[in-house]
């Protein structure tokens, strides 16, 4: 017969901060909130300069398009292509 372990609550979630901070993020991040998303991304993800990025969009310096970066995992897309697309 297995031996049982006691229970001592509720199974802990990894993941709930990181969920919480990226509802957080999708909330306040303006590129999450802007119509253009896909396309300021894809811009990001073909290695696009990230401070050119954010004077064609119209934000205020490119720190805006690096938090969202990293909030949405998109060095990680950026990393797998080869040279700019445009």
């Amino acid at each position: 017969m297995p031996q049982r372990i006691a229970d001592s609550g509720p199974p802990a979630v990894a993941s709930s901060p990181n969920r919480r901070g990226a509802e957080r993020h999708s909330r306040k991040c303006q590129i999450c909130r802007h119509p253009l998303r896909a396309v300021i991304e894809r811009t990001f993800v073909s290695r696009r300069s990230p401070s050119r990025i954010a004077q064609q969009f119209g934000f205020n310096d490119r720190s805006t398009i690096y938090r969202h970066a990293h909030a949405t995992q998109l060095f990680e897309l950026r990393g797998t292509q080869r040279g700019p697309f445009f």
